[in-house]
């Protein structure tokens, strides 16, 4: 096994304290997000969350030698690649996807076996571990008709066939709800959901004494 990187160089702005979460750690975020790296508090009060050692899992890439600490938590479980001072991983990319503990068997997963490897370039993952995608499913289930009358043919009749009358609707089709106004089907299986954005914590880098000025 490899030995861990070094520590990063001290941030770029003078500590009041240390930020006791550990790197790695991912949370959701559900405000405005300053794309740049300048400044703590714009004017629109947009968070810049770099600034606070934290950056947008959005599966960017990142230079080995400049995030340490990440690197070491992470290595190509989500991508990477590159040689020597080129060398990069990726950010794990959570846009559009439910988070899942993962799991050894499949007592609690049961489309364990389904997993797939990151779909990343270079990632190098378990097919089934920490970092594995699974595509969305339906559960098996089935249904049961009844009131259909009509008549059919009695073997080895050949003589015209009562067409059936169903009694009920047909479970194929798009649905909404008793309004009429709003889909129930559509191109996936999802329950209800708010949009964040999840935030991985990058380094340690305290409060900005910045913020208390």
């Amino acid at each position: 096994m490899p030995p861990a990187p070094p520590l990063p160089p001290a941030p770029p702005f003078p500590l009041a304290r240390h930020d006791w979460l550990p790197v790695g750690v991912v949370l959701p975020f559900a405000g405005r997000i300053v794309a740049g790296k300048d400044g703590f508090a714009p004017a629109d009060f947009s968070t810049n969350v770099e600034a606070w050692g934290w950056m947008i899992c959005n599966g960017r890439k990142l230079a080995c030698g400049d995030y340490p600490e990440l690197y070491a938590a992470l290595g190509n479980l989500y991508g990477g690649g590159g040689e020597g001072s080129e060398r990069f991983f990726c950010l794990p990319d959570y846009r559009g996807y439910f988070l899942r503990g993962v799991a050894t068997d499949n007592q609690v997963d049961k489309g364990f076996q389904e997993r797939r490897q990151n779909p990343a370039p270079g990632a190098d993952g378990a097919a089934n571990g920490l970092g594995s995608v699974q595509e969305g499913m339906v559960q098996m289930h089935e249904h049961q008709y009844e009131n259909y009358p009509g008549g059919g043919a009695a073997p080895g009749d050949t003589g015209p066939v009562n067409p059936s009358s169903p009694q009920q609707p047909y479970t194929t089709g798009l649905y909404t709800d008793s309004s009429g106004t709003t889909s129930l089907s559509g191109t996936e299986t999802r329950p209800v959901n708010i949009a964040v954005n999840y935030l991985i914590k990058y380094a340690s880098l305290g409060w900005p004494l910045q913020l208390h000025r």
